[in-house]
This record gives C-alpha cells, sequence and structure tokens, in this order.
C-alpha cells in the first residue's frame, strides 16, 4: 500500500532539491551581509597618521640610515569592533568572503578562503610579532656617516637618497639580499569583526523565510 502512493526516493530528491535552493539562497544572502559589512572605501589620510608615517624618509636604525618601506595602511582605520575596511583596487577582504554549498553533508559555508592568519586577526584582533628585515647596510652605514659629519646625503640617479631599505614583517621571507635582524616589536591589532557583525547577524535571523513553502512550491 506504500508503494503505491508514496515514492520515497520522488520525496527524497524534491526535500533535498528544496534544500540546496534554500541554503544557497540563505548562503548567498549572508555572504553579501557580510561583504556590505566591510568598509569599501580608502580609510581618511589624517594628519596624525600623516606625522606617524616614516615612509621617504630615512631612520637611523643599526649604525645605519634607512627607509622604512613597511606598509603601515593608508590612514585612519575603523574602530574596534568595527569591521575592517577593504577598498580599490584589489578589495581582498571584500572579495575573499565566499559561500559553498557542501552536498555530502547537505550544509553552505560561508567565510574568507585565503590567508587565513590575516583574517583571523581582523575577526578577533591579536597579537603580531614583527622582525625587522634590512637591505643596502654599506649604502646605509655611508649615509649616516655623511649626516654625522654634516653632508649631504649621497643620492641615486632618479634623485632620492642613497640608503638602505628597512622592513618590519611577521611572515618572515627568503632573500639573499635582505638580511634577518635580532631586532623585534610588537603589534596590536583590535578586533574588527565582519563575519561577527551585526549585518550578519540581522540576515542569520532571517534564516527561516528561506526554507518555508519551500516543498509545496516544486
Amino acid at each position: 500500500m506504500r508503494r503505491g502512493f508514496f515514492d520515497t526516493a520522488t520525496v527524497r530528491r524534491t526535500l533535498n532539491d528544496a534544500m540546496f535552493r534554500s541554503l544557497n539562497k540563505a548562503g548567498h544572502d549572508v555572504r553579501d551581509a557580510t561583504r556590505r559589512a566591510i568598509g569599501q572605501r580608502a580609510p581618511k589620510k589624517t594628519k596624525v597618521w600623516r606625522r606617524k608615517s616614516r615612509q621617504g624618509r630615512p631612520v637611523e636604525f643599526l649604525g645605519g640610515l634607512y627607509e622604512d618601506i613597511t606598509p603601515y595602511g593608508s590612514g585612519k582605520p575603523r574602530g574596534a569592533g568595527q569591521p575592517a575596511k577593504s577598498w580599490a583596487p584589489k578589495r581582498f577582504l571584500y572579495r575573499d568572503v565566499r559561500d559553498y554549498y557542501d552536498r555530502s553533508s547537505r550544509s553552505v559555508v560561508i567565510g574568507p578562503e585565503k590567508a587565513a592568519w590575516l583574517n583571523q586577526l581582523h575577526e578577533f584582533g591579536g597579537t603580531l610579532t614583527l622582525t625587522a628585515y634590512r637591505i643596502n647596510v654599506r649604502a646605509a652605514w655611508i649615509a649616516r656617516e655623511r649626516r654625522r659629519k654634516g653632508r649631504a646625503l649621497p643620492r641615486l640617479p632618479n634623485g632620492q637618497p642613497n640608503v638602505g631599505g628597512l622592513l618590519w614583517t611577521s611572515r618572515g621571507f627568503r632573500s639573499k639580499n635582505w638580511e634577518r635582524t635580532s631586532i623585534t616589536r610588537q603589534a596590536r591589532y583590535p578586533a574588527r569583526p565582519y563575519m561577527g557583525s551585526e549585518n550578519v547577524q540581522k540576515a542569520l535571523r532571517k534564516l527561516p523565510q528561506y526554507f518555508r513553502d519551500k516543498v509545496r512550491s516544486v
């Protein structure tokens, strides 16, 4: 009797299709809500940032003059608890948020897919230990000696000061030209969650509506 009016395979297929449509739409909407929470305009270049930025100005380090080429950002970031900013042309954090439907577990996964350490740092906050790397040590020493004697700094053909290069990084890299020093410093980052933002919470509260009447509509 049951086989006569209850097609199990058809019901399962119908439910699976409805589950896919519902979760797939929910995943897209939560992903879009996450992206909207991320600031897409470059931070304002404040006077404080301009004063603190050392790029283009040689600094004395380990007996030489170096240009600090560490990327310090481009202005005032969002405050703690607010989603980070990610702006043109690459919009790294914005484009990194994806959603995938897993048919094997009938679930949807939403979140960033690259640079796990960087995304976790923005989402939860934390502290990084930065190590100083330097290059053109000889040029840096000569430039320091000339400044110490009150003489003009040597110049490159393009008119820029011929000094060493200084880079602070937590990731490290291998290069026969760059020298890793023993000097370290701490960089603290407040939590600027975008997966846990209010935009995402609003989208999650709408999840029940994605499943309403989906089976009757097939």
